[in-house]
């Protein structure tokens, strides 16, 4: 050995632990690295334990409901609604009430073929999304098809 040169430090300590001196960046990749690592692993077991589908969304019940008994937002969705029926009817809703409430369109979770006002829309984000969507596609002017692409190309992204 060299008498200028001291001994070579070693490159990695125990499992687990950085090289002596090793720099701060250093020791924050490692430590990133390793929480990536267990995260992926935990992801891959999440998949193979749930079969890889992803979880029910749940819908919110139906039923009539008054105005009064809503925030001032929120009725305002339901009274612009029942004012653009037309655009409501050509919007398919995508929270799965189609299949556990027998929804047609976005507009049945908001007014009830009897007329009355459905309470399903005031529980559920992705009607209110959908509802907020048609109001600021029709107050810029766009078509209604223009505005029905929209939605549907928003909640039917592959993920």
């Amino acid at each position: 050995m060299r008498p200028d040169v001291g001994p070579a430090a070693p490159v990695a300590g125990p499992a687990g632990t950085s090289p002596p001196g090793a720099p701060a960046a250093f020791k924050v990749a490692v430590a990133v690295v390793s929480l990536m690592v267990v995260s992926a692993a935990a992801i891959g077991v999440g998949v193979v334990l749930g079969g890889g589908h992803q979880p029910r969304m749940h819908v919110a019940a139906g039923g009539p409901v008054e105005l009064t008994s809503l925030p001032s937002w929120m009725a305002s969705h339901y009274r612009f609604a029942a004012m653009h029926t037309h655009a409501y009817e050509q919007v398919p809703c995508f929270c799965g009430c189609d299949a556990t409430l027998e929804h047609r369109s976005l507009l049945d979770c908001f007014v009830r073929p009897d007329g009355a006002w459905e309470r399903h829309a005031s529980g559920c984000a992705v009607c209110t999304d959908e509802s907020e969507m048609i109001r600021a596609g029709l107050a810029r002017g766009s078509p209604m098809r223009q505005i029905r692409s929209e939605i549907v190309d928003t909640y039917t992204m592959d993920v």
